[in-house]
């Protein structure tokens, strides 16, 4: 329970600095960023669009990754705080987004915009507010979600032991 507790800590300090603060989670902020680079250097072959969504998607889909894996093996608590991240990640993107028809966030290296070139490209930069109000929503379901997941447990005893562990790959291959 206590590992269940220091998560449902770690999910409430992962959600307070996007949905209270308005800023980035120290050192996670920077990490996503990093992630968010890799994706747009990762599929610069892809073409325009997927090149541009790629930074934004690989941010979200990274934590969300983590979480299936941590889900796979068992463990309750980092599922929580993945998710939690996942949420904070998708905070990230919601301004962003929101960002597009002004451009006035300071871009790394000073490149384009890729929400504003996206929204403009598909026609919709003037729903750019309503698209970032979906993924801020979206990310706070899932903060709110992981911190309820941690509590679960406490309530229902059984969940503790949720989900069975998969066998290792060691154990499958014997």
């Amino acid at each position: 329970m206590a590992r269940l507790a220091g998560a449902m800590a770690a999910c409430a300090v992962i959600g307070y600095f996007p949905y209270v603060k308005g800023t980035d989670v120290p050192f996670l902020g920077l990490f996503d960023f990093g992630i968010h680079e890799l994706g747009h250097m990762l599929f610069i072959w892809a073409g325009h669009t997927v090149h541009f969504l790629a930074g934004s998607v690989m941010q979200v889909v990274v934590p969300v990754g983590f979480a299936v894996l941590f889900f796979l093996w068992g463990n309750l608590p980092a599922v929580a705080v993945t998710t939690a991240w996942t949420g904070a990640s998708l905070y990230d993107v919601s301004v962003y987004v929101a960002d597009a028809p002004y451009q006035r966030l300071q871009l790394w290296g000073g490149g384009q915009h890729d929400w504003a070139t996206l929204l403009g490209d598909w026609g919709m930069i003037s729903a750019a507010d309503e698209i970032a109000a979906g993924l801020s929503l979206l990310g706070g379901v899932l903060v709110v979600a992981a911190m309820a997941l941690c509590a679960v447990p406490a309530f229902i005893p059984a969940a503790a032991d949720l989900p069975v562990r998969l066998p290792s790959l060691r154990q499958m291959a014997s």
